[in-house]
């Protein structure tokens, strides 16, 4: 899912699951992360694009509109 199809799916109310976002989510901690989170039915997982990875404002966005947001990254966002 994109930051895009967040947004849609949101506004929309397509989905009434509490939203985790996880920055970092192609590392080896955010893959696992990822992994255990899609076995629960309870949560939906928001993705950001593969190009918007490095965008400040978009991962700004993307966690304004989650419930949780998690990082195992130690960049400028997460300080």
């Amino acid at each position: 899912m994109s930051l895009s199809d967040t947004r849609e799916n949101q506004a929309s109310g397509a989905s009434t699951k509490p939203a985790v976002f996880v920055d970092g989510a192609s590392g080896t901690t955010g893959l696992g992360i990822n992994e255990r989170l899609r076995l629960q039915n309870d949560v939906a997982v928001r993705t950001i694009a593969e190009d918007k990875r490095k965008d400040a404002g978009a991962k700004r966005a993307l966690m304004e509109d989650c419930l949780l947001y998690t990082s195992d990254a130690a960049d400028d966002l997460t300080r």
